[in-house]
């Protein structure tokens, strides 16, 4: 995949739309984590969740977007470099 890869987020949601997976923002849990294994709350506990089904949503969405390629071969990609899609 390459950074202007049009991916599906939220497919069949009333928040659907299209971006290239380089505009994608994975948010930082590391710090999150850190938190949760100390005891200690990182912000409010609704902004550590909020972070969390963030980051649920889009590997949910990459998830579905890996899963609906066409897997070609290399003989194959190579078979139809440079046709023009009709």
């Amino acid at each position: 995949m390459s950074r202007r890869t049009p991916v599906t987020l939220a497919a069949g949601g009333k928040n659907e739309h299209v971006v290239p997976a380089g505009q994608i923002i994975i948010p930082d849990l590391w710090g999150v984590a850190r938190a949760v294994q100390s005891g200690k709350v990182l912000g409010s506990r609704e902004q550590m969740a909020d972070l969390i089904k963030q980051v649920w949503h889009l590997a949910h969405d990459l998830h579905n977007h890996a899963l609906h390629q066409i897997d070609l071969t290399p003989a194959e990609i190579l078979s139809t470099a440079g046709r023009d899609e009709e």
